[in-house]
């Protein structure tokens, strides 16, 4: 029994370190929620939160996939109506280098590419913002 757990974290050791060199084929994509993160909070003025976003009506006991489907029945994007979306990654994230404040942040692919939605409630309802996924530099 030593044996095979010795075996078995050998084993565990070897595949978390043989990843493939930066740039190399590798098929994890960089980090596009801490790019787009990084690239609002060097805006020192902020202005990406000013504009108008859509009133979805829901209570505050809405689910992450209530929010985001109810955000792409009332917008439509330069490229069409998202019609389908699927969630990859879910993660709070802190925007902002004066002010900070925090926002929910859902990577998502849908029939129009992938995409970045940054949601959190304010007041009586949901603020949302959708942003394409910029391709690794």
């Amino acid at each position: 029994m030593t044996r095979l757990a010795s075996v078995l974290a050998s084993l565990l050791l070897l595949t978390a370190c043989s990843g493939s060199p930066e740039g190399a084929g590798n098929e994890e994509p960089a980090d596009a929620v801490q790019a787009l993160v990084d690239r609002l909070s060097a805006d020192p003025t902020g202005g990406w939160t000013n504009s108008l976003h859509p009133n979805l009506d829901l209570p505050p006991s809405a689910t992450v996939e209530e929010v985001i489907d109810r955000m792409f029945q009332v917008v439509s994007l330069d490229q069409g109506r998202v019609t389908e979306f699927r969630i990859l990654e879910l993660r709070g994230v802190v925007i902002g280098s004066q002010s900070a404040e925090r926002y929910n942040a859902a990577r998502i692919h849908t029939n129009l590419g992938e995409k970045i939605v940054l949601f959190r409630r304010e007041q009586q309802d949901w603020w949302t913002r959708v942003y394409d996924v910029e391709p690794p530099i």
